[in-house]
Formats: C-alpha cells, structure tokens, sequence
C-alpha cells in the first residue's frame, strides 16, 4: 500500500481524507490488487476510522473501490472494454468542443493555449508524467470552456477520471509524452486556422493513439 500523508489538522476532515485517497487512486499510487483496509488507512493518516469509512463508501459509489462479499476491499480494475467505451466518449466530446471552439476562438483565447502548451514542452523535457498530464488536462478543460457549451466539462471529467490512472501509466511508455505533445500541438494549430474539420480530426486522433498506447501497454485486452 502507499505511504499516506498524516493529517494533522480536522478542519473539513471527511472531505481531505476523500480527496487524498481520491487522487492516490487516480494517480496510480496504489496497486490494483492492494488489500484496502480502514484500520492500515487511519494508521496512516492519523485519523480514526469513522471519516475513513465514509470516504471510502463515497469512493465505492464513484466506482473506484470495490467491496467485495468477504468485506474485502480493493481498487476498482478496469477492462479493456471499459476503457474502450470511455474513449469512444471522450473522442465524441473533444470533436465537439474542437468543433464549436474553431469558429470562434479569439487571440486572447490563443494566447491561453501557447501557455499551456509552453507548460507541456517543460514538462516532457523534465520528464515530469504527472504534470504534464495536468497540463494536458487544462488544455482540454480550456477548450470545453471556450466552446461555449458548458455541459461538456462536466461530462469529460467524469469519463476522465475512470481512466486517469491508466493515462498516466501510458504517458510513460517511451516516445508517447513527446507524440502527446505534438498531437496537442496540431488541435491548436487548426484551431487558430478557424478550420473545425482538422481541429475535430486532430482531437479524435490524438484520443485514438492514447487508447491504443493504453491497451498495448497498460491493461489486458483480454479482460
């Protein structure tokens, strides 16, 4: 099991325990098949049981543990076909949010965009999976923002949040970070071209190469 943060204060306690745990699973901290237990989780973080428990009975509904019949607890495991379906969603959403941003993007909005994008070519320099991915992620969530549709955001986080942990297991597979980078790097450019068939395409590629990356090097197709 991970090495937990101890709290040492408790204000808004339940919510800080949830949000740690959250993001250790997200990030991939903790092994699939690590044994989750609330006693070894309160140990850790120097709480007692009752706001471990219910932070973990928050995480069971999101669907990222997984309780089983003997009370055992473990991290939700995703199937190939799982992560197939979330990004055949996430292809549909980034097409449109590519589609509507095109046709309106401003020179402000531009500049936003080389900000990121200037943030992401640091990132992969330093080697650094887990900020580049944020990076990435704010590049996305800019241009759902921008697009004007404001349901889009809400949709995507949810999806990508089932398969963070998978992306950023994937983003260290040797040669895909910089192929990542220059995949964002075409979105853009069409974007700033105001041409929505090639910004649509790019996003839908760039989506299509991180699902094969993750199915070739991260998860058993045969699951």
């Amino acid at each position: 099991m991970a090495t937990l943060p101890k709290i040492n204060d408790y204000g808004l306690l339940r919510e800080r325990i949830y949000q740690i745990l959250k993001t250790y699973i997200i990030e991939g901290e903790f092994k699939e098949d690590a044994k989750i237990t609330e006693a070894e989780l309160s140990k850790q973080l120097g709480v007692s049981k009752t706001p471990v428990r219910e932070a973990i009975s928050r995480l069971v509904i999101e669907g990222l543990i997984t309780l089983h019949p003997n009370k055992r607890m473990t991290i939700t495991k995703i199937s190939a076909k799982d992560v197939i379906e979330v990004y055949q969603l996430r292809k549909c959403l980034c097409g449109l949010s590519a589609t509507l941003l095109a046709s309106k993007i401003t020179e402000e909005d531009i500049v936003k965009f080389r900000e990121i994008i200037r943030e992401m070519e640091l990132f992969v320099k330093k080697g650094n999976v887990i900020e580049y991915s944020k990076s990435a992620d704010r590049f996305h969530s800019l241009m759902q923002h921008l697009s004007g549709n404001s349901r889009l955001g809400n949709l995507s986080n949810n999806l990508h949040e089932q398969v963070y942990r998978y992306r950023i297991k994937s983003l260290k597979v040797k040669g895909r970070i910089e192929k990542s980078l220059n995949e964002h790097k075409k979105i853009i450019e069409a974007l700033i071209r105001h041409d929505s068939e090639q910004a649509k395409k790019f996003c839908q590629e760039h989506l299509d190469n991180a699902l094969q990356n993750i199915l070739r090097n991260t998860i058993d197709e045969k699951q």
